[in-house]
């Protein structure tokens, strides 16, 4: 087998890796949360004023709260303080994901936490993620997650507000984002290495002759 043909074959190798390296990152199908300033869903707990914790952050916050369920598998949490400057939740059943993905979104930002029940939620694993918001344009506090649909139920706890919540935490918040890849991307670096690698052979061969 000349030299050719061994390097052709090495560069093709390593292209079939690459692919079917690719083939398994994935980007997650992630569902899409309505805004505390244009809430959807039925409110399961609103609480005009009071103490409230934020889940990953062991502080204690003071101002308005309002849980909306959005669907089965999908709660916010709109708190709003009187300086208007809000925290949203976003809040989603961790049930089907495997665990590389949990750990996915971990490094992007969510936080895990095991039971929902000790933030007024279902007994469930879910996976939450805070975002800012200003809510000074709907009045301050009370008023940070406007009119939304539904009634609200006085029986359950809003996420976090039932006491301080912040010991309840189950992991901290993780700064920066993963990036999941692209198989394309990967592939055509391959393909490039390849042909850079057969171009400098032929330029070595042409320089002995």
């Amino acid at each position: 087998m000349g030299t050719t043909t061994k390097l052709v074959t090495t560069a093709l190798g390593f292209i079939l890796i690459a692919a079917l390296t690719a083939a398994n990152v994935h980007a997650i199908d992630m569902p899409a949360f309505p805004s505390c300033l244009v809430p959807s869903g039925q409110v399961k707990a609103q609480y005009i004023e009071g103490t409230h914790g934020i889940v990953g952050d062991a502080g204690v916050y003071t101002g308005a709260d309002i849980v909306y369920t959005v669907n089965k598998d999908q709660v916010i949490q709109c708190f709003c303080p009187p300086e208007g400057q809000g925290i949203q939740t976003n809040w989603m059943k961790a049930t089907g994901l495997y665990e590389n993905e949990i750990e996915q979104l971990k490094r992007e930002g969510w936080i895990y936490v095991p039971t929902g029940s000790v933030w007024g939620l279902e007994n469930e694993a879910y996976l939450a993620k805070n975002t800012a918001y200003s809510c000074l344009s709907q009045g301050g506090a009370g008023s940070s997650a406007g009119g939304g649909g539904g009634s609200s139920s006085s029986g359950g706890s809003s996420s976090g507000s039932n006491g301080t919540g912040g010991g309840t935490s189950a992991g901290s918040n993780t700064a920066g984002l993963a990036s999941t890849g692209s198989w394309i991307a990967i592939l055509e670096t391959a393909i490039i290495g390849a042909f850079f690698a057969l171009g400098g052979m032929f330029v070595k061969k042409g320089s002995r002759s």
